[in-house]
């Protein structure tokens, strides 16, 4: 595994931990992302810019949540979830059959109940594509929508087998 740390806001002390620290870790600033999904974007074309994107699974894991260690199969596509009784302040999502069928933005007034929410730890194992679509959700999605990075998991996820793990 190839850790990277993806940072915008005080990446000067993110950087200087990894120093501190001897971490074998890697950090990527983004510059004035405009949303979640066009961090990752920017980051996904960083290391394709540098020949470090390949055609292997990519684990993102948004620092923000600290969830249990997930052991996934390898190369499947995965997405990590909580039941949450009150998800207005998470984006979630209606499952069918063991898949996501559709999503739910952040704080959308809709959403009401016991819910599966996304606790952002993600794996993706076509990442190349995952950027392409990302690509055209960063450029599509309007402010009424899910942050772009979960249209474009939709979109990325529709035709592919995926696991939901709790």
């Amino acid at each position: 595994v190839d850790p990277y740390i993806v940072c915008h806001a005080q990446s000067e002390k993110i950087e200087s931990y990894i120093q501190r620290e001897g971490l074998d870790w890697e950090s990527i600033r983004v510059p004035e992302p405009q949303s979640l999904g066009e961090t990752i974007l920017k980051s996904l074309e960083y290391l394709e810019s540098a020949g470090k994107l390949v055609d292997k699974q990519v684990y993102i894991h948004f620092a923000d949540t600290l969830v249990e260690p997930l052991a996934p199969e390898q190369d499947v596509d995965f997405v990590s979830y909580a039941i949450e009784h009150n998800p207005i302040r998470w984006t979630s999502f209606s499952p069918e059959d063991g898949r996501i069928e559709s999503i739910t933005r952040k704080g959308s007034p809709d959403v009401q109940g016991d819910q599966p929410v996304f606790t952002g730890v993600f794996g993706i194992t076509e990442p190349r594509s995952y950027r392409n679509a990302l690509s055209e959700s960063v450029v599509h999605t309007d402010e009424h929508s899910p942050d772009p990075f979960y249209t474009a998991l939709l979109t990325y996820l529709r035709d592919r087998p995926h696991h939901l793990l709790e």
